[in-house]
Formats: C-alpha cells, sequence, structure tokens
C-alpha cells in the first residue's frame, strides 16, 4: 500500500437476480482528487450462505468516466450507470459470452443540463429515470422521448 493503480473505488452497486454488481471509478495513481477515464465491473455470485462468495472481475470500459451509481430498469432490460457528467445506458446481455457493458444503447451528456454533480440514479418507470445530484436536487430524464431532464417536483 499505496498500489501503483488507483482502480477501485466502487460507488455503484447493483443487483441482478442472484449477482452483486459493483463498477468502478478511476483516480490518478497518488492523487485522491484527480480522476481518469476508464470501469471496470466486478461481479459476486451469491452461491452460498455459509461460504465466502467471491468477488470476480468481469469487463472494464475506458469510455466510461467517474462512476457514482447503477441501476437496472423495473423489468430488467436496461442498466444506467451514471458518472459525474455523462449518463451511460446499455442493455441487458443476450448471450452467454456477453456481459452488461457489451452493448452500449446510448449515452447522454449531463453538463448542458446544470446539474451539478450528480450521485444516484434510479429508475422510476421503464423509461424513466431519477438522478439526485450532492446537494439533494433531483432531475427526471426520460429516455425513450429523448426529452432533457427536467427538476423534480413533489406532487
Amino acid at each position: 500500500f499505496p498500489a501503483e493503480r488507483w482502480e477501485f473505488d466502487a460507488e455503484a452497486l447493483f443487483t441482478d437476480g442472484a449477482e452483486v454488481f459493483l463498477i468502478t471509478k478511476h483516480r490518478e495513481s497518488g492523487q485522491i482528487s484527480q480522476f481518469k477515464r476508464g470501469a471496470k465491473l466486478y461481479r459476486v455470485p451469491l452461491r452460498s450462505s455459509v461460504e465466502p462468495n467471491v468477488l470476480e472481475w468481469v469487463a472494464e470500459r475506458d469510455d466510461l468516466a467517474v462512476v457514482t451509481a447503477a441501476d437496472i430498469s423495473p423489468r430488467g432490460r436496461y442498466l444506467a450507470v451514471l458518472g459525474y457528467q455523462t449518463l451511460w445506458l446499455f442493455s441487458r446481455p443476450e448471450q452467454p459470452e456477453a456481459h452488461w457493458f457489451s452493448h452500449l444503447r446510448g449515452q447522454l451528456d449531463l453538463r448542458p443540463f446544470g446539474m451539478g454533480q450528480v450521485e444516484a440514479i434510479t429508475f422510476l418507470n421503464t423509461s424513466s429515470l431519477m438522478v439526485a445530484n450532492e446537494g439533494g436536487d433531483r432531475f427526471r430524464v426520460d429516455f425513450v422521448n429523448a426529452q432533457p431532464p427536467e427538476p423534480a417536483r413533489d406532487d
């Protein structure tokens, strides 16, 4: 310690069936406040309640950056991955050798919408997401109709 590569910070966590997944965000080695592009996907298959369930590396993507949250859609068809400045949407892997990072459906640059440092995401339904920033502001993102995010209201 310290590690040569700082690629182990994992804020994004989601479940899919009997598996827990983690997505890392990467920092410049030795520089806690300097981030770099890239994210790794890990899986913990929950096979046993009495034996350790071991973390397994699944995949890596260089185009993701500063990942802070992730969620699976209600029907399990999509994975939303949130970074400080970008929202990525992946579709469920269809082939046995595929994984959640295999098929990127699209991405949305969040900077023009003034959301600030976003930290949390959840699906509201099959076509809408709620994104929250560090200050507690919430924004609804409707990805089917490609509408820009708007501040959430407590109606």
